[in-house]
């Protein structure tokens, strides 16, 4: 038996939040290649503020949780046998 076909298999026919880990500085990459191929619900939080540099003020997106990304699926659903 393995680990997915534990018990009545409900656990994995809902939907449920995951966190995926990713490639720092990639999270938006990896939520777009999610939600547009797999059509997953995907949250990528970023954060944007403006930073003083030498070429003066200059804007700046990053991740809330760099190397993370949220997406709420069925595992059984996509789930690759």
């Amino acid at each position: 038996m393995s680990k997915f076909e534990i018990g009545d298999n409900q656990i994995f026919s809902e939907a449920r939040w995951y966190v995926l880990r990713t490639r720092p500085k990639s999270e938006h990459i990896a939520a777009n290649a999610l939600a547009q191929r797999s059509g997953i619900e995907v949250y990528c939080p970023r954060l944007k503020f403006r930073k003083m540099t030498s070429r003066g003020k200059v804007t700046f997106t990053e991740a809330l949780f760099p190397g993370y990304i949220f997406a709420h699926f069925s595992v059984q659903q996509h789930l690759r046998t």
